[in-house]
C-alpha cells in the first residue's frame, strides 16, 4: 500500500471520495487567507489547491518529488517545490497563513519538535497556523483499525496531540471530527486553528547536525 500511494495518481484517486468532508472544516476560516500567502506543507500532488483559490499566493512543498511535479504540472499559476519539512524551507516562502494536513502522524514526537523548528526560522513574527491531522481513536473500532495501519505510524489521541503541538502554537480551536462513508465512521480527525510562537529552539539545532 505504501508504494501504491506514492503514485501521484492513485493517492488523488485513493483521497477523492473523502478529501470534501476532510477539508470542510477548513472553510470556515477562509477569512484568514483570503487575499494573503499561504504556504501548505506537505501538500501532497496539489489536492488541496482548490481550498485556497482565494488566496494572493499559493506554495505547496512536499518531500516526494513525484507529488511535486505531478501538482505543478496540474496548477501551473501556483508554486510547489520539493522539500523536507524537517530541514528547509524554500527561502521565497513569506506566508501569511501555514497549512498543514496528515503530515505530523508521519513523525515521531523528537521530529513533530524539529518541524517546528525548522517553521520557527520561517516566521519571524506569529502567523496563523491551520492544522488537520489523524487521531488515534482510545477504543477498538474500525476508525482505530485504520489509523493503526495508516501510512504514518504516529496518530496519537487528541490530548496527546494537544500535549505535543501545546509548546509550538497558541492553540485557538481543537476540535475533533469524523470522516464517514458507506454508513461507517472511517476515520477521526482533528483541526487545529492557532497561532505559531516561539518554540525555544538552540541556535544548534539537531536540523542543522
Amino acid at each position: 500500500m505504501k508504494d501504491i500511494l506514492d503514485s501521484p495518481f492513485i493517492y488523488r484517486l485513493w483521497q477523492a471520495p473523502f478529501n470534501h468532508q476532510k477539508v470542510a472544516p477548513v472553510r470556515e476560516y477562509e477569512h484568514l487567507w483570503r487575499g494573503k500567502s499561504v504556504l501548505d506543507i506537505g501538500c501532497g500532488p496539489g489536492i488541496n489547491v482548490g481550498l485556497f483559490e482565494s488566496a494572493s499566493r499559493y506554495v505547496g512543498i512536499d518531500v516526494n518529488e513525484d507529488y511535486v511535479m505531478s501538482a505543478a504540472s496540474r496548477h501551473k499559476e501556483r508554486e510547489f517545490f520539493c522539500h523536507d519539512a524537517l530541514t528547509t524551507f524554500p527561502d521565497q516562502c513569506q506566508p501569511e497563513l501555514i497549512f498543514c494536513s496528515s503530515l505530523l502522524h508521519h513523525f515521531n514526537d523528537s521530529e513533530v519538535e524539529k518541524f517546528f523548528c525548522t517553521v520557527q526560522r520561517l516566521t519571524i513574527q506569529p502567523v496563523p497556523f491551520i492544522l488537520v491531522d489523524l487521531v488515534l481513536p482510545e477504543r477498538v473500532s474500525l476508525a482505530h483499525g485504520l489509523a493503526k495501519a495508516d501510512r504514518g505510524s504516529f496518530a496519537r489521541s487528541i490530548d496527546n496531540w494537544k500535549n505535543l503541538l501545546s509548546p509550538s502554537l497558541e492553540i485557538e480551536l481543537l476540535r475533533p471530527f469524523t470522516i464517514n462513508r458507506w454508513g461507517f465512521r472511517l476515520w477521526e480527525l482533528f483541526i487545529l486553528v492557532g497561532m505559531t510562537k516561539e518554540h525555544g529552539c538552540n541556535e544548534l539545532s539537531p536540523i542543522e547536525a
